[in-house]
């Protein structure tokens, strides 16, 4: 399968194609823009050492874009900790997780995840905050956007109407990776913040590409 190229708009129709994953389990494949093939599936209770492992591979800048600190003292027990509570979800209601993974000289390793999250106080909310990080090794091979697709699905399949996010204002990728989507999309930036919130369709209704000569 050909990668998509990435100075240009992303459709998502073909993106469906080449993201070769059951629309029920989330098990499946894609191929990056090198070649590599990379495996994805659901988190799992069992994954708390690849999240932590995943962690440790993560520098200063990209922990910065993903958790607004760059968490470079966090005590060991606490990584532990906090990775037990991001892996316990059901992927139906509260949360949910898309794992992207390779095999490492070790086992398998976790090289990028896409998180969707309901409030814990409105577990039938029809919003939910998302976040995608992809370890610095394996950036800009349209891991990432991949890993956005398939948490757009998840989202769909858990009944979220809207799914938001907040970034950097100077997140060029992720800005434009998201307007290349042609997604229902709402931005406003404040103090060099972007709060991003997507509309969630129907599956009745995917999202169409958007027009090339708009982009």
């Amino acid at each position: 399968m050909a990668a998509h190229n990435p100075t240009k708009p992303v459709d998502p129709r073909e993106l469906a194609r080449q993201i070769q994953v059951d629309p029920e389990t989330f098990t499946g494949e894609f191929t990056t823009r090198t070649g590599q093939r990379i495996r994805v599936r659901l988190i799992r209770p069992e994954d708390v050492g690849l999240l932590v492992d995943f962690f440790h591979h993560l520098s200063p800048e990209t922990r910065w874009r993903r958790f607004h600190t760059t968490a470079t003292d966090v005590d060991e027990s606490v990584v532990w900790e906090r990775a037990q509570e991001l892996a316990d979800v059901d992927n139906h209601t509260l949360g949910g997780a898309v794992l992207a993974l390779v095999d490492g000289p070790n086992g398998e390793e976790l090289v990028g995840v896409a998180r969707v999250a309901r409030s814990p106080e409105e577990p039938a909310s029809p919003d939910a905050e998302v976040a995608i990080v992809v370890r610095d090794d394996y950036q800009g091979q349209g891991i990432g956007t991949s890993l956005l697709y398939l948490l757009y699905r998840l989202a769909e399949r858990m009944g979220v109407e809207a799914i938001r996010a907040t970034v950097q204002a100077d997140n060029s990728n992720l800005l434009e990776v998201i307007r290349h989507l042609d997604w229902p999309v709402e931005m406003e930036t404040q103090q060099g913040e972007t709060a991003m919130t997507v509309h969630v369709r129907r599956k009745s209704s995917q999202p169409s590409s958007r027009d090339e000569a708009k982009a």
